[in-house]
């Protein structure tokens, strides 16, 4: 199959498509069972769509960005999860799209090829909570479009200050969407200034361009009366959440080990390679910067799952790519990739068909069953605490309130008159048809606010308040 991608052609990259939509076919007929981060998500676009407002009327910290493409899928598709996986996978393809065009366009290799746009989109399908609309996925978009203006200036040298206040601009847009990515201004950086000659007006120009982005969204919120909330929710209280183990490391493993493995075999026979241009040779130096700084975006994503290896993806392609390419006994360089091809169906379609007993269980990634009274079904709910499967039996969210870290500091004792009155107004509009409360932290409050408890009964053997007429 290697030898197809390896042609100057292209239309190659359909096949991409046509191989990334076989990858999640499986998936699709069978029981779409969502991540705990794709009800999230759903339920977010949800409220959204049916009139509230961002940081406003949804305490969350879910980025502007996928917010507003959450709410337009609501609006379209209604609460589909596959609507969101197969928007995710034309993302995807688009990706592969603008990272092979910029591969082929900067000469990046010895040869022209679609091997890294196959490269990326097999990466990019590697395990079923990669098929997810996530808003690093989205994010990643932009960087590459950021990194694509990165390695025009270093090859061109072109003194173009709209290139590189889009730069800049990309990146603010990709931190709109999930904001660690803003991190990736450290290889962007540190490119420049070890592989250029950009006067430092040019580096205040990428930092404008960044932060233009964030400062209209700024004024946006600032006008629909949201601006400290979403300065609080998405900035502050992204930095400071809990991680959420939702896999294990013995599942995290088991997904990216042999990935990884080729990459870093891929990296040692890139890097022993003497034949590299100096230009080629700083672009693969500015892909070991990202995998460095990916790391460091994997170890602080506020919920432990093999998703957050997208931020991977770029790099790890790039040098696997390599990789194939550097063989030179095409016959070698075939099984070479038929190991890379092979792990990735192994481990996009095991979980669905159950090829592998051996393989970690990922039941902890999805949203797990749970048993609800069919009468307090589809009826606006709030969960409070970390129970938020119940969701899934929910009309919609009943208050501003989805992530158990933004109801915690409202739970025990209120001590402050402001406390009482910010979470009535949180609750209040309109009260929610169903509580589900297993940690018993709503009989407490109920002492606080004597309307609530004239109006809510406990259901006899469940964690449920409903709410009477």
């Amino acid at each position: 199959m290697l030898r197809l991608f390896r042609l100057n052609d292209p239309y190659r990259l359909g096949l991409v498509l046509l191989i990334i939509t076989a990858l999640r076919l499986p998936h699709w007929l069978g029981d779409i069972t969502p991540t705990w981060e794709e009800q999230h998500w759903l339920l977010v676009g949800q409220a959204l769509s049916e009139g509230s407002e961002m940081y406003k009327d949804v305490w969350d910290t879910t980025g502007p960005i996928p917010a507003l493409v959450y709410s337009v899928l609501h609006g379209l598709f209604g609460r589909s999860y596959l609507a969101h996986q197969v928007l995710a996978m034309v993302v995807l393809f688009i990706q592969c799209i603008i990272f092979n065009t910029t591969m082929v366009a900067r000469k990046a290799y010895n040869e022209t090829t679609y091997v890294p746009g196959l490269m990326y989109g097999l990466l990019g399908s590697l395990f079923f909570d990669f098929f997810t609309l996530s808003p690093l996925l989205m994010g990643l978009t932009f960087v590459l479009l950021s990194f694509r203006q990165l390695f025009s200036h270093l090859q061109s040298r072109a003194k173009d200050d709209e290139a590189i206040l889009l730069m800049g601009m990309m990146m603010g847009i990709a931190a709109l969407c999930y904001l660690p990515l803003g991190l990736l201004l450290i290889p962007l950086y540190l490119a420049l200034g070890f592989f250029s000659s950009t006067i430092p007006r040019r580096y205040l120009l990428i930092l404008y361009g960044f932060l233009l982005p964030i400062l209209m969204s700024g004024v946006y919120y600032y006008v629909v009366d949201a601006l400290p909330n979403f300065i609080s929710f998405y900035f502050l209280r992204t930095i400071g959440l809990t991680i959420q183990p939702y896999a294990s490391w013995l599942l995290i493993v088991a997904v990216v080990g042999v990935p990884l493995l080729l990459t870093l075999l891929a990296l040692l026979r890139t890097f022993s390679y003497p034949r590299f241009i100096n230009y080629q040779s700083r672009l693969q130096q500015i892909m070991v910067l990202w995998l460095l700084v990916g790391l460091g975006i994997i170890l602080r994503a506020h919920h432990r799952s093999p998703m957050h290896f997208l931020i991977w993806v770029p790099p790890m392609a790039f040098f696997l790519s390599h990789y194939v390419l550097l063989i030179k006994k095409r016959r070698w360089a075939e099984v070479a990739f038929t190991v890379i091809w092979g792990s990735v169906v192994i481990l996009s379609l095991g979980p669905v068909t159950n090829w592998l007993p051996f393989f970690p269980s990922s039941d902890s990634i999805r949203v797990s069953d749970t048993t609800l009274p069919s009468a307090y079904r589809d009826k606006s709910m709030w969960v409070i605490g970390p129970s938020v499967e119940y969701y899934q039996h929910a009309a919609g969210l009943g208050t501003v309130f989805y992530q158990p870290e933004m109801v915690a500091p409202y739970l025990g004792p209120l001590d402050r008159y402001s406390e009482i009155i910010t979470l009535k107004e949180a609750v209040d509009n309109p009260l929610p048809e169903v509580v589900v409360d297993p940690e018993d932290h709503f009989i407490q409050m109920l002492e606080y606010f004597p309307e609530w408890k004239a109006r809510y009964k406990k259901v006899d053997g469940h964690p449920v308040w409903a709410l009477s007429n």
